[in-house]
């Protein structure tokens, strides 16, 4: 069967953008840690379980499974290699999010924008973004592929914020999971539940501790206090006591992005029993962790440009 042009053009747009960044990552670093390794708590997760001759019991589980999740970019960064292998290895993970509009008709460069996600942020946050961007891929195409289902969850342990939105559109998405993959959908409810459970259990302990890295100054929460304990950890609360203000706003404007997409859809009766379990978690999460928040963004870009941005036509159809 022979392939439209406009697929063929897609597919060309697709092609040039990944080159670009390829060829970006040789001006520009692409970070998988901070750059001061000692105040990474990330890396300290990753080099622990990389020298860990013993065995490991509760969070060092998820711990681990974030080290298998970066194991290749931590290779790359162990050996010192140059920074366009992170690139190629990442536009790699990225290619069925990048084709996952390229049957429309009008191509939007927009989609491109996870593969400079790095550039701002991190590898880790683009993973989270691609754990997302996965989650989206495989609830909302016509082909449900169970491997970017699992690779989706992978990469969802990379924070306690996204396995928990993770965990949340699951719940809202229950039903389509448990029919079409009872087994896996029974498994994954465990994992996932186990996982919160342990990272809830954590640091309830740190905030109660006063732990470095969970509380200013030592000061400890507990009780119901400790959900302000985690509130006051938050990007923008945190954002607005260092004094990172145009950081604060670029969050808020996000969020009201995000509520704003979110009551559109909840407003959209032929739309709202299909996409609106999957960004409400967006809405929590940005309370109380910055990289699940994050990370949601292309997800939440994903959705204007598959269902608004062809015609008028098709958005008045598809949005009435």
């Amino acid at each position: 069967m022979r392939i439209p042009v406009y697929i063929l053009r897609n597919y060309l747009f697709i092609a040039i953008g990944i080159l670009f960044f390829i060829v970006a990552s040789f001006f520009f670093k692409l970070n998988l840690f901070g750059e001061d390794l000692y105040e990474d708590g990330f890396f300290s997760q990753i080099n622990f379980i990389s020298n860990a001759d013993s065995g490991m019991e509760g969070l060092g589980y998820i711990h681990y499974a974030r080290f298998v999740s970066v194991y290749a970019f931590f290779m790359i960064w162990l050996l010192k290699l140059p920074n366009f292998y992170n690139a190629v290895l990442l536009s790699a993970i990225l290619i069925p999010i990048l084709f996952f509009n390229a049957k429309q008709k009008k191509f939007n460069p927009l989609q491109l924008l996870i593969l400079f996600l790095p550039f701002f942020f991190s590898i880790r946050v683009s993973l989270g973004a691609c754990s997302f961007g996965y989650l989206y891929v495989y609830l909302f195409s016509e082909r449900k592929n169970l491997i970017l289902l699992i690779i989706s969850l992978l990469f969802s342990m990379l924070s306690s914020g996204t396995f928990i939105c993770y965990f949340l559109i699951l719940f809202f998405y229950r039903k389509s999971f448990s029919k079409n993959n009872p087994i896996l959908f029974k498994s994954l409810v465990v994992i996932l539940s186990v996982s919160i459970i342990v990272a809830v259990q954590n640091k309830y302990q740190g905030v109660s501790e006063g732990a470095s890295g969970y509380s200013d100054e030592g000061e400890s929460y507990t009780g119901l206090s400790s959900i302000w304990g985690l509130l006051i950890r938050g990007t923008l609360i945190e954002s607005l006591k260092k004094a990172q203000y145009a950081r604060a706003v670029a969050y808020s404007a996000l969020y009201l992005i995000g509520v704003f997409l979110v009551v559109m859809i909840a407003s959209k009766r032929k739309i709202k029993k299909e996409y609106l379990g999957f960004f409400i978690p967006m809405l929590i999460m940005f309370w109380f962790e910055g990289m699940g928040f994050i990370s949601y963004q292309y997800c939440l870009l994903l959705f204007p440009l598959y269902n608004i941005t062809i015609t008028n036509a098709t958005f008045e159809n598809r949005l009435v």
